[in-house]
């Protein structure tokens, strides 16, 4: 601006228009640093949350991680924890299956060399094994040798071999394939053999 006369239009616009550019910068800034914290504070806060999007990322699928913090997890959100020995199954056809199991129960008795034996309920359940139920299975009665399976149909046919192989020569093999059947929504979701000493 020129001393002695008045700013001509053109002058005070562009002064006017140069403040304006001035703060438009700053707030630019402003929310650009604001959009980068507020991306990095999330990104922090969900670092540990096993989620992948909206994926839980489940840990990797062993015996130890489907007898303790699974069926726990299972447990608390209500499952119904029943225990018995596989009757009866009957294949879907589509990786599904219907068992009956045979109701059983641990008895504390001091006189049994264990302290406890096994009564059976008199009673029998069909029950609804999902495809993509986890197992804990022990082949041959054997609990050092548990294997898991992530589906249904994995199972039942280890199952099935397990007895084709053991029963003809013990009758009573599959009296002590006793099992933890998990159920949700009329559904069993996990199955876990217990050792019986």
């Amino acid at each position: 601006m020129h001393h002695g006369r008045p700013p001509s239009f053109f002058e005070v616009f562009y002064a006017i228009r140069e403040e304006e550019i001035m703060k438009a910068g700053k707030f630019r800034r402003g929310m650009f640093f604001l959009l980068i914290a507020l991306t990095v504070l999330c990104f922090w806060g969900c670092k540990d949350s096993g989620l992948v999007g909206n994926t839980y990322i489940e840990p990797e699928i062993t015996v130890e991680y489907l007898t303790s913090e699974f069926s726990e997890q299972l447990v608390r959100d209500g499952a119904d924890k029943q225990f018995g020995q596989i009757e009866n199954i009957v294949d879907n056809g589509n990786g599904s299956y219907m068992i009956t199991i045979d109701e059983k129960q641990f008895v504390s008795d001091a006189g049994q060399p264990n302290g406890f034996y096994i009564a059976d309920r008199n009673l029998t359940e069909d029950l609804y094994l999902g495809e993509n139920a986890r197992v804990v299975f022990f082949p041959g009665g054997d609990s050092s040798k548990a294997m898991c399976f992530e589906n249904a149909k994995g199972f039942i046919d280890a199952l099935m071999e397990d007895r084709s192989v053991y029963s003809p020569n013990n009758a009573e093999y599959e009296d002590y394939q006793l099992f933890y059947f998990y159920i949700m929504h009329n559904e069993v979701v996990l199955i876990i053999q217990q050792y019986i000493p």
